[in-house]
């Protein structure tokens, strides 16, 4: 070992290799006592760089690992502690516990059965109380409430089924090979990855179902994860002007929030959710009960949120303010009424219909003629006909040498171009998934209208060319649909 000038005082001092290996294995085991486990894996892998066969290092390191949800690594440190010390009691207990933190529960009863047989008296009984734990957890997953689960949920089974023997039977074949035998040009090399859109109510599911589960297994603790989760992505947190505190930060956020996950999964493992469903209400008749009382209560809201937003736009259409009817039902629309089903809204076809021939009508209002047209002047007369914001010629600006307020960077964010770029794609995703034509009419329309307002001519030109059936308000009725599936 090294010393220099620059070393602690009590590293100053030339120790044996020896007394070097247990002063690090002392320093894990004081910041395992603290509960700082970073610091304590690390001064244990310290202490097996001078001995690597120290059974009890092995032993307290693959403890720590398990504490930060790092199964694999503890799994391997107990194997080799194990193989080292086979009739060690806590080693051999010690191996089990990382089998059952890595979700292996059946491996881990029978390495539990399987070491007991080499103990008796005291040293026994942590095993039978493991594996007391573990008959219970078996019962929890396979038990009766299994068969329940199974039989709601049949039809989906034999669809990941159907799904899980098509990739096992699939056969890897080369890039030309594949695009061959699909039709396509096999001369294309670079592999083009198509986006997997989901359906917006599919996404609202999963968002529902991952905050139920971790209000189930974490309690109040779920919107700390939701909080956790958030802050991967927080500008304000993650700074780009700070690059190296910036990537420290990040991996321990990640780092924390994949510890959290992981124990999540893992206490879900061992208690499944459709068996914390029934712990909650066993009688069956009064769990549907509850499920029915819970459908009317979001049946009776949904139809207030209807009716009010009725009331909204025909106000709005009354005060002539187009630009916050448009804004107001695009945000309605694609953000609360896709998300619904016919169970929830059963007049759902007919409220779109209402909705769209109202903007629709509010649109027909601004094509009139003003009365004191004749008071203007040729050019402004056109302007007004036409519904169309008359455009100001910049003033040139003077730049000074110096002067920060004129200067502009070359690699400068240009956000309201980000913004329009965003809007118009979450449109496109939103018509990927519209059924009916009206709706899909007036998606059309506010992605031409936006690429109007930013000077998009040609792209506005082409979207008006690809989808003219659609631009006669005549055309707004259901007899339309089989015209538009052709034209797609």
């Amino acid at each position: 070992m090294e010393y220099n000038g620059n070393s602690k005082k009590w590293n100053r001092i030339r120790w044996d290799d020896e007394t070097i290996q247990m002063i690090y294995r002392e320093w894990g085991k004081f910041y395992s006592k603290r509960d700082i486990i970073d610091k304590s894996i690390l001064f244990y892998e310290k202490s097996l760089m001078f001995n690597e066969n120290d059974t009890g290092c092995l032993h307290n390191k693959s403890l720590a690992l398990l504490q930060t949800a790092k199964s694999d690594k503890a799994i391997q440190d107990s194997t080799t502690a194990l193989d080292l010390k086979r009739l060690d009691c806590p080693i051999n207990l010690q191996y089990s516990e990382a089998e059952f933190y890595k979700n292996r529960l059946e491996e881990c009863l029978s390495s539990l059965h399987n070491n007991s047989r080499k103990f008796e008296g005291g040293k026994l009984k942590a095993f039978k109380e493991k594996i007391c734990v573990m008959d219970t957890i078996f019962d929890q997953s396979l038990s009766s409430k299994l068969g329940t689960f199974a039989l709601e949920n049949y039809n989906t089974f034999l669809k990941v089924g159907e799904i899980m023997r098509k990739e096992a039977a699939s056969v890897k074949q080369m890039r030309w090979k594949e695009l061959l035998d699909a039709g396509e040009c096999d001369v294309e090399s670079i592999e083009i990855e198509s986006e997997k859109l989901l359906h917006p109510r599919e996404h609202e599911r999963r968002k529902l179902s991952y905050k139920v589960a971790n209000q189930k297994y974490i309690g109040r603790s779920w919107a700390d994860l939701v909080f956790l989760s958030k802050l991967r992505y927080n500008k304000t947190l993650l700074l780009k002007q700070t690059p190296f505190s910036t990537k420290e930060l990040q991996h321990q956020i990640e780092d924390k929030f994949e510890q959290v996950t992981k124990f999540v999964k893992m206490l879900q493992n061992r208690d499944p959710l459709y068996n914390l469903k029934l712990k909650v209400c066993p009688d069956k008749q009064l769990l549907e009960k509850a499920k029915q009382e819970h459908l009317f209560r979001i049946q009776s809201q949904t139809r207030r949120d209807m009716f009010n937003f009725l009331k909204k736009i025909k106000e709005l259409r009354k005060k002539e303010e187009l630009v916050k009817l448009r804004n107001h039902v695009e945000n309605f629309m694609s953000n609360y009424t896709i998300i619904k089903t016919k169970r929830v809204m059963p007049w759902k076809y007919e409220f779109m219909c209402e909705v769209y021939n109202t903007i629709a009508l509010a649109y027909l209002d601004q094509l009139k003629i003003p009365d004191d047209i004749m008071n203007y002047e040729l050019e402004v007369r056109l302007y007004k006909i036409l519904n169309i914001v008359p455009v100001k010629e910049k003033e040139s600006k003077r730049y000074m040498f110096g002067d920060k307020s004129t200067f502009v960077q070359p690699d400068a964010i240009d956000f309201e171009f980000v913004a329009y770029k965003r809007r118009v794609s979450r449109l496109e995703k939103w018509l990927e998934f519209s059924k009916n034509v009206i709706e899909k009419t007036f998606i059309l329309h506010l992605i031409s209208q936006y690429h109007l307002e930013h000077g998009k001519l040609e792209d506005c030109v082409h979207d008006a060319k690809g989808h003219s059936i659609f631009n006669t308000v005549s055309e707004f009725n259901p007899a339309t649909e089989e015209q538009f599936a052709n034209l797609k």
